[in-house]
């Protein structure tokens, strides 16, 4: 038996989590009230957070250098697979997607996938999972 710190009340030590650095090898606070602490710092901090979060990656995003970076390598995958690029905007520029996966059935926002690029319109629209097999299976077959 324990008497939590925080609501006074002698709890079993069930009723605390396991920690190792206190004396007794359970921390002061039982499992409701460390929660309940916890429950409300990130609702009351959930914001703060979340604009941090996004005034980082907006620093991120316009930084010089983190652009230059990413137009090489754009610019380098680009020229690397040219004729990937091409498909790829033959089938944005004159496709309407459907709206359901071909293969599944499943209503979505389908992706177009090419068997091969030289045949530039012709695609299967698959949904994000059918597409990955799509893929996973090519990488088994040599």
């Amino acid at each position: 038996m324990k008497t939590c710190k925080k609501c006074g009340i002698t709890k079993s030590l069930t009723e605390f989590y396991k920690h190792s650095k206190m004396k007794d090898g359970y921390l002061s606070y039982c499992k409701d009230c460390v929660r309940y602490r916890i429950t409300n710092r990130w609702y009351a901090n959930a914001d703060t957070f979340r604009e941090k979060e996004r005034r980082r990656w907006q620093r991120r995003k316009h930084n010089p250098l983190e652009i230059k970076r990413r137009s090489e390598y754009q610019r380098k995958y680009r020229s690397k697979h040219k004729d990937a690029m091409r498909a790829h905007n033959a089938v944005h520029r004159k496709l309407i997607p459907p709206d359901r996966c071909e293969i599944c059935g499943e209503p979505c926002k389908p992706h177009g996938h090419h068997e091969d690029y030289d045949e530039l319109l012709k695609v299967t629209w698959a949904c994000v999972a059918c597409h990955r097999q799509i893929h996973l299976s090519s990488k088994e077959t040599p």
